[in-house]
């Protein structure tokens, strides 16, 4: 029979001193959401005000939705909410399913047991973790790490009874009624702990500061993450860093040129990350990002003629946000996912040419897996049965690096047989985890990171 840990904990006392440790710090949050929850404003903001960051995600085979919200306090402190809703107008009677995406004792911020009777939980790590590598993330304990925690075990699942549009549940185990209570998990804190119980070493609060990922998981399976961080420096500004839950982890053209059919029924969906290092920040206008394009040649004998012309009236696609400020001196929003969810229009047929930013204002490349590339389109867009193809002829071209990824300067170059570079200083061109291959400052990069086509 199935184990879950969690039900109850136990407090066992531990006398160990503790040390607070605190700094004065400037909050900066970044903001996620999914095609089911509401836009939030992306925003410059002050340790005194920053924007609320949310995002959700909907599991239709159970009548549920799974919402994390991260609303900033002021300061470094702020508060997590994870949350399930029964998204249907009756009680809704769903069984425990133990499909946890992170290890369940770990998403408890208040012990290191599982969530218990709720059904959802949620951890912080320290640094910047996405939907592909979440799971080497190290949860850092929100609880005061003096006491130890004796976790109870029950050896039967839950069964929840959602209210009817609401995340209040009784809770059932074994035939056997337990608590009236919320689906939903809350937590404020301005830090983490280390050391304290079962460590050499003392109990201490750690104030935060640098960059942070929040990981939501529910017991259906689903995960969410949302992204902050906090600076000593006194700025702050507002991110928007998405790892929404319908973008699949393993994209099929990962390096382009392949192709997404749109349904008129289910959208297709379509995730872009963003990059974009430079000292003046770029806002970039995220509705009009992608082209829809055709290519048809029109023959007179044996001589054809090429028109082009939009495709785009024969869909419908709308974007995760609707701006994305990115880059300037705190690289803000670097590593930005925008979704794209593309449906097709009744009676719509064809092949389409698939652009990303086409504009010739900006120099933008596909993040290939050994270099950079640069195409006339992406992917084939396909509605109805593809017909007429004009989606026929397109190009690539590759970015070629010749030079070192650092350069080294002497700091006394005029008497170099004197000052054979005792004192020099190194400069770095920015790079993303897993490119081997460094950025070109000004210049827009992307990947795709997820897609889907849809379903009808």
């Amino acid at each position: 029979m199935p184990e879950r840990k969690g039900i109850g904990a136990t407090l066992t006392a531990v006398i160990v001193a503790f040390v607070l440790i605190v700094a004065t710090t400037a909050f900066m949050i970044s903001t996620s959401q999914s095609n089911t929850s509401s836009n939030p404003t992306a925003s410059s903001t002050s340790s005194s005000s920053a924007s609320l960051a949310t995002t959700s995600a909907s599991n239709s085979s159970q009548g549920l939705q799974f919402r994390l919200q991260v609303k900033p306090n002021g300061g470094a402190n702020f508060t997590v909410t994870a949350e399930e809703v029964n998204l249907l107008g009756s009680v809704n009677n769903v069984t425990e399913a133990n499909q946890w995406k992170y290890a369940a004792n770990l998403l408890d911020p208040f012990n290191n047991c599982a969530p218990g009777d709720s059904p959802v939980g949620f951890a912080i790590f320290q640094g910047y973790y996405g939907i592909n590598n979440y799971t080497s993330g190290k949860s850092l304990p929100l609880y005061n790490t003096t006491t130890m925690f004796s976790c109870t075990v029950n050896y039967f699942p839950n069964v929840y009874l959602f209210q009817p549009k609401s995340d209040n549940i009784s809770v059932y185990n074994d035939h056997q009624f337990r608590v009236n209570t919320t689906a939903s998990v809350s937590l404020s804190t301005s830090g983490y702990w280390t050391g304290g119980a079962d460590t050499s070493s003392p109990a201490t609060f750690n104030a935060f500061a640098g960059s942070y990922t929040v990981l939501g998981a529910d017991e259906w399976g689903s995960v969410l993450l949302l992204h902050f961080s906090v600076t000593t420096s006194g700025s702050s500004s507002t991110g928007n860093s998405t790892v929404p839950a319908e973008c699949p982890g393993t994209p099929s053209f990962a390096s382009g040129l392949g192709q997404l059919v749109a349904g008129t029924s289910s959208p297709a969906v379509l995730c872009f990350q963003l990059y974009y290092y430079s000292a003046t920040p770029l806002t970039l206008n995220l509705t009009n990002a992608l082209s829809i394009q055709a290519l048809q040649y029109i023959f007179n004998g044996s001589v054809g003629t090429p028109r082009s012309f939009s495709g785009g009236p024969n869909f419908t696609v709308s974007a995760s946000q609707s701006q994305l400020v990115i880059g300037g001196p705190t690289n803000e929003n670097e590593g930005t996912v925008v979704v794209y969810n593309l449906t097709a229009k009744a009676g719509a047929s064809g092949t389409y040419q698939l652009g990303f930013l086409p504009s010739t204002s900006l120099t933008t490349w596909m993040l290939g897996a050994q270099e950079p590339e640069q195409c006339g389109y992406y992917a084939g867009l396909v509605a109805g049965d593809g017909l007429p193809n004009y989606a026929q002829i397109t190009h690539c071209i590759t970015m070629a690096y010749t030079t070192a990824y650092s350069s080294t300067t002497c700091l006394c170059p005029t008497a170099p047989a004197a000052c054979p570079c005792a004192s020099e200083s190194t400069s770095s061109s920015p790079s993303i985890p897993g490119i081997p291959y460094p950025l070109i400052s000004g210049d827009v990069y992307f990947r795709i990171v997820g897609e889907t086509s849809s379903v009808g």
